[in-house]
């Protein structure tokens, strides 16, 4: 077999490449089992929709320490909104518009194909990925 081929693609590019992609993994801050949903990094929500647009496989590599029946909220905390769109080109918006920028996305972990563990790869709704975490 050949070597695998990774690549790294901004949010902005990923309905260009999905319809290529094999798989796509997707980082996770917390896995809530409880809640049945990922947090995970400000980009990745955008990524599952497109791969669930083109039924490509999403798996999630969840250490222990991720899992939770309940993880703390994150809530809506804001990053800068200059690491969106430049200072200038947000004055040309006009001063009736607001640039957010969540630092988080939650996705639904039925959108998950797999979340690897230290026990394998586990179905994102299975009962030993929920006896994990009792």
């Amino acid at each position: 077999a050949g070597a695998a081929r990774v690549v790294e693609v901004g949010v902005g590019g990923v309905f260009a490449v999905m319809p290529r992609a094999g798989k796509v993994l997707a980082a996770a801050l917390a896995v809530d089992v409880g809640k049945q949903e990922v947090v995970a990094p400000r980009g990745v929500a955008a990524t599952v929709a497109a791969a669930r647009g083109f039924s490509v496989p999403v798996i999630v590599p969840a250490p222990a320490y991720a899992l939770a029946m309940s993880v703390p909220d994150f809530g809506n905390e804001m990053g800068s909104p200059a690491e969106l769109v430049p200072y200038a080109d947000r004055m040309a918006l006009g001063p009736n518009v607001a640039v957010l920028s969540p630092l988080y996305d939650y996705v639904p972990l039925k959108h998950v194909s797999v979340v690897v563990t230290a026990d394998g790869g586990l179905h994102p709704m299975s009962a030993k990925l929920r006896s994990l975490v009792l």
